[in-house]
């Protein structure tokens, strides 16, 4: 069932779904739903360039409500979606989506907003035909190495058990508690540590991550956000443009989500440009595109995408950390070799046998949340993990940094490490990481070499200085090495125009 038919009003009897009692905020309405109703379909009426909602119907033919009503509850594991696109409510049956009404985002704003005009920007007509989020591995195709593939086959068995098991935990332990902008506080806590315990199920994740950080209140407070701010400001110029525009193509060009016949590439766009406006201190970093892409797979929504993005960003990690200095990042790097050598001493000493910096695993995994470092649904629980360690006001995470050691550790504990030069430790840890599929193993690991926040605060503090010093040392030694070649050229220069005078 399309919704673009006709101004009348569809009723759905012959479609026998189940409503789900979850709703999300997306471009032009909020959507709850009493979990009693049998069918949720948004009709649209198709009056040119804007489209007309009209109404909500259950197949009871009684009208649903629409707008900020009922407040979203757990009333069963694989009951909950937050399938809410740019103020679309998509119907589900057996978790599939069955049908699709589309609303410019543009067109859906309040009737204030409408009347400033705003610089041109594409905006994203619909969420994705295919919910991703739902998929094995989240539509990504299947992996082409051998070694992952077996690893794969040979854990997914044991894995569809654990995720049996926790499904049914979240069903004794959490059935009728609040989600997103309801959960009180107290709930929230109550919620991070069930997390913590057992794991988040796959089909609670999206609504989970927008719960667990406070982030679904940020959505319902600031609604529209994303696309006040593209059509105030339209996108960014210069290097940050240039930059996105060349990420956005080489960000998962294998996934059928960021290809031509999809949203993907519009609203991952949208996001990274809405990103840079909200915070000018920020220096675009490629990390971005894959973290933005990867909550938007989960997601498919670009205000509860950025949102999280704001999150990871402004209260997780450091302010400096993707400041155009790379100061924070250069921190956590002598961070994190001070905790390597303190609490893995035996994996430390390999790095220096091989000849490899510790630091570089800032780049090549923090940087990007461990985004195309383990298999997919690794990171999911990687995320989850993240996400459950947020801490007290103020506070940073430690999530990232203890998710470092456990994977070290893990590797070091199954031999898994080589003991080659700096490049063989390099494709050892590629290697075995991206089959690492027991993220249940590797997340208790974490949970053992727990970070205190003030104790990691104490760290960065300590080794701020004299990270500052080195770079400012880089920084002369640059300068006046190109000083130093700026002088050769013009050495150059001048004998070629002796060489010529003297030939004439």
């Amino acid at each position: 069932m399309r919704a673009h038919d006709t101004g009348s009003v569809s009723h759905a009897a012959d479609e026998e779904m189940k409503l789900m009692d979850d709703f999300g905020s997306g471009g032009g309405m909020t959507f709850a739903c009493v979990a009693t109703a049998e069918v949720a379909v948004s009709v649209v009426r198709d009056t040119g360039p804007t489209p007309v909602t009209k109404m909500l119907w259950s197949s009871s033919q009684q009208p649903v409500t629409a707008g900020h009503g009922n407040s979203p509850i757990i009333v069963s594991v694989r009951q909950v979606s937050s399938a809410i696109g740019n103020g679309v409510c998509v119907p589900y049956r057996n978790n599939s989506r069955v049908g699709l009404a589309t609303a410019s985002t543009s067109s859906s704003l309040p009737n204030n907003e409408k009347a400033a005009q705003p610089k041109p920007y594409p905006v994203t007509s619909a969420s994705s035909l295919q919910d991703w989020s739902s998929l094995p591995r989240l539509g990504f195709p299947a992996p082409r190495d051998p070694a992952v593939v077996h690893a794969e086959a040979v854990s997914q068995s044991v894995r569809d058990r654990k995720e049996r098991k926790r499904e049914d935990k979240w069903n004794r332990r959490c059935r009728g508690v609040s989600l997103l902008a309801s959960a009180s506080p107290d709930v929230i806590v109550k919620l991070r540590a069930v997390a913590r315990e057992y794991g988040i199920p796959h089909h609670l994740r999206s609504v989970m991550w927008l719960t667990l950080t406070g982030m679904a209140l940020k959505v319902d407070e600031n609604e529209y956000f994303c696309a006040k701010l593209l059509r105030r400001n339209g996108y960014v110029t210069g290097s940050n443009a240039d930059a996105i525009a060349a990420d956005v193509q080489r960000t998962f060009p294998d996934h059928p989500y960021f290809s031509d016949q999809d949203v993907g590439t519009y609203k991952l766009t949208n996001v990274l440009h809405a990103l840079c406006w909200r915070n000018p201190l920020l220096s675009y970093c490629q990390s971005f595109n894959f973290l933005a892409a990867f909550l938007l797979l989960v997601l498919d929504d670009e205000e509860r995408a950025f949102w999280l993005l704001v999150h990871i960003f402004e209260e997780l990690l450091p302010n400096d950390f993707y400041g155009e200095t790379l100061l924070g990042a250069n921190v956590e790097q002598a961070v994190l070799e001070y905790l390597v050598e303190k609490q893995l001493p035996r994996v430390a000493a390999k790095f220096r046998e091989a000849g490899l910096q510790v630091k570089v695993l800032v780049a090549n995994w923090i940087m990007s949340l461990f985004v195309n470092v383990f298999p997919i649904e690794t990171t999911l629980h990687v995320w989850d993990y993240v996400f459950c360690r947020t801490p007290s006001p103020g506070e940073r995470t430690p999530a990232h940094l203890e998710i470092t050691l456990a994977t070290l550790k893990y590797l070091d504990d199954a031999s898994l490490l080589s003991s080659g030069d700096a490049g063989e430790l390099l494709v050892s840890l590629r290697k075995h990481t991206a089959c690492l599929f027991d993220a249940e193993a590797l997340v208790r690991l974490a949970q053992s070499m727990t970070i205190a926040p003030a104790q990691l605060h104490q760290l960065r503090r300590q080794c701020k200085p004299a990270v500052v010093q080195q770079m400012k040392a880089r920084e002369q030694a640059r300068v006046v090495q190109q000083e130093r070649r700026v002088a050769q050229e013009l050495r150059s220069v001048r004998q070629k125009a002796l060489t010529s005078a003297n030939d004439l």
